[in-house]
């Protein structure tokens, strides 16, 4: 049993150096079909041993599997968004504050006014995230506060302030919430910067997501 095992532990060396490129379900098809083999053949012959290709299955890797932007990106981006500034404020709002929070999508275009606490009655100026009337945190996300840096705390006071009388309830962003799929709506221009600043993933990485990983932590 033992020169057995061996011999499929040899033989998952050899394949991993043969095929470095094929993805894990491709070896545990390999393992499960010597598994149920040798399963056969034991039970025709009668006898009782021990499977080598047991426990020899890997895990695949997440296909949502994300990494995060390196220094040098995330500069790339910080300079890039800006452009956004004036033409379309809200895309750059959104993804300013993704960036600097590492808040997903939504939490960042679904803000109402009632959520900013920005004014001279708040002695730390920030604003929060939380589910409201336009939208649900994600399962596991927690209501949170979030003080921003006085860049950006100024840009989104400044946007605040130049809306027409708002109530409570308002969105801050009211063209990305009127998309049929805002988040969506977002991140096809944030994926759409990222193709035209060369950001790709590294050979054997996932690509970025800005959905995810847009931030500077």
């Amino acid at each position: 049993d033992e020169i057995a095992r061996g011999e499929t532990i040899d033989f998952y060396d050899w394949y991993l150096r043969t095929y470095p490129n094929n993805r894990a379900s491709s070896w545990n098809k390999v393992a499960g079909s010597g598994h149920k083999v040798f399963k056969t053949a034991t039970g025709l012959l009668g006898l009782q041993l021990l499977n080598p290709f047991s426990d020899l299955s890997v895990p695949e890797k997440n296909k949502d599997a994300r990494r995060e932007f390196t220094p040098t990106e995330l500069a790339l981006l910080q300079e890039a968004i800006v452009r956004w500034k004036n033409s379309n404020p809200e895309w750059y709002l959104i993804s300013a504050l993704m960036l600097a929070t590492g808040c997903r999508t939504s939490c960042a275009w679904g803000l109402t006014f009632e959520d900013l606490k920005l004014g001279r009655r708040h002695s730390i100026p920030h604003l929060w995230f939380r589910s409201n009337n336009l939208r649900s945190l994600d399962k596991g996300m927690h209501d949170r506060p979030m003080v921003l840096l006085d860049s950006l705390m100024s840009d989104l006071k400044a946007w605040a302030e130049s809306s027409n009388e708002p109530t409570a309830k308002d969105p801050v962003f009211p063209l990305t919430v009127k998309q049929p799929k805002s988040t969506d709506w977002v991140s096809k221009r944030q994926t759409a910067l990222l193709r035209e600043l060369g950001i790709k993933p590294a050979r054997g990485q996932p690509e970025p997501d800005p959905k995810v990983t847009w931030y500077s932590a």
